[in-house]
Order: structure tokens, then sequence, then C-alpha cells
């Protein structure tokens, strides 16, 4: 099992072998799961949006889905995509339609289309200003 599951897992003291019959009738082995290929894209505190969804996407069809879904019910993963859900580093999900904004927010960038608070002050308007030409005040 990847790193950051296996450290998650070992947190709550949960084992990390599953059944038999719920990984396709074959033990899951470190080669067969996904997310030990490259497990910084499944680690929310470093992977980029288009990792983050990939490994979204990737969960849904790992032979250990079900395992990890079974694990994630006894307390959300912390700063990592587990089961096919991302989850912030309090274990809080990140939904997908607000993902991408999660990921500018973590690394600091701050969002174009964020509203100012602060109030708009006026410039004050000189009064030395003469008139143009031809019109009287």
């Amino acid at each position: 099992m990847y790193r950051a599951a296996h450290e998650e897992a070992f947190f709550r003291r949960v084992s990390t072998k599953g059944p038999a019959d719920r990984v396709d009738g074959q033990q899951a082995t470190d080669e067969r799961l996904p997310c030990t290929w490259n497990p910084r894209g499944w680690d929310t505190d470093v992977a980029s949006t288009g990792q983050l969804l990939a490994a979204i996407d990737t969960c849904k069809s790992c032979p250990f889905l079900v395992t990890c879904e079974e694990q994630a019910q006894e307390g959300p993963a912390r700063s990592m995509v587990w089961a096919a859900v991302a989850y912030d580093r309090d274990g809080e999900p990140i939904g997908i339609s607000g993902l991408s904004a999660w990921v500018r927010t973590r690394d600091g960038i701050r969002l174009r289309d964020q509203k100012q608070t602060s109030a708009v002050t006026a410039l004050p308007v000189p009064h030395t200003m003469s008139a143009p030409a031809g019109r009287a005040s």
C-alpha cells in the first residue's frame, strides 16, 4: 500500500491487508496499486489540481477501492486522496468543484475573483481647477 495510506492506516491501527475477494480475487500488492507508482500525486499537501483529479479518477478503478472506502469510514484521512475523495490536513473532504480553488489557496495564490473587503476611498477633487473656456461656473 502506498506510504501515505499505510501511515494513515497505522495511525488508525487498521490493517492494510484486505481480504482476497475484495481485490479481484487476488491479494493486492504494491505493484497493483496505482497510488504506489507516484504517491505524491495522492498527497494534497503537494500535488497539483491535475494530479489530484487524476488520483481521484484512478482510485475509482482501483482494485483496492472497496477496502479503502471501508477504512476511510473509520475516520477521514488527512492530506491525501483516499478512496477517491481528497481530504485536507484537517481530514475535511475537498469537493471536486472546489479543488482547483483549494489548491490555489493552499499555494498562497490570491484568487482573481475574490472580492475586495477594504473600503474604496474617493480621491478629493481639487477646487483650483478652472472651468473650461466659454463656460461659467
